[in-house]
């Protein structure tokens, strides 16, 4: 199942066309930050890290059917078809990032009430800043490439893009704090996950 999965991912990046090849190179981002996230979260004892992971793994899979189905929309002909494809597509996307953000915010309140006393090392603090830094820049590549292009498939896209990149901002800004002792780290993060 994966060995399938990381070769039609591997097939993605190898397209011709740049938002198949983006958002592959994004799903496998993800993969990585996920497998990160976990491998500290487990080390940290950290549960806030973990659930973390997790909507990354969400975003990830969110990103992988909007690929397949930009994929599959290029082969309907019919407008009318693609465009209702299209919005089924889009609509059932946003209400899944919907879900995510709302739950987010429940991670982030209890975040801010009962806390999480983990300092994050040298290591994942500069690898996650490392992850947040190609995400912004897959995000911006991708709203550049696809500025003329109006699709509501590609509008989704780039929805996703902006949450990865803002979800990914909260755990970064965290470590960072964290990493230089700043006394209200836990306080900054989880307002910032709010947000």
């Amino acid at each position: 199942m994966f060995r399938d999965l990381f070769a039609r991912i591997k097939e993605g990046i190898l397209h011709k066309d740049p938002n198949v090849a983006l958002v592959s190179l994004s799903i496998l981002c993800n993969f990585f930050m996920s497998c990160t996230k976990v491998f500290f979260g487990i080390y940290l004892g950290s549960g806030w890290l973990l659930i973390n992971a997790l909507y990354v793994v969400l975003l990830g899979f969110l990103r992988f059917y909007t690929l397949k189905s930009y994929v599959h929309a290029k082969t309907i002909e019919d407008n009318e078809q693609k465009y209702i494809f299209g919005y089924s597509v889009h609509r059932f996307g946003g209400s899944l990032i919907f879900a995510v953000a709302g739950t987010y915010l429940l991670c982030s309140l209890r975040m801010f009430f009962v806390g999480d006393a983990v300092v994050i090392g040298v290591r994942f603090a500069y690898c996650l800043l490392l992850f947040t830094l190609i995400k912004f820049g897959f995000a911006l590549y991708g709203m550049i490439i696809t500025r003329h292009k109006e699709n509501l498939i590609i509008r989704l896209m780039k929805v996703i893009g902006i949450v990865d990149v803002t979800i990914s901002i909260v755990p970064t800004s965290y470590a960072l704090m964290s990493l230089y002792c700043f006394k209200y780290s836990v306080d900054v993060s989880s307002i910032l996950g709010m947000a």
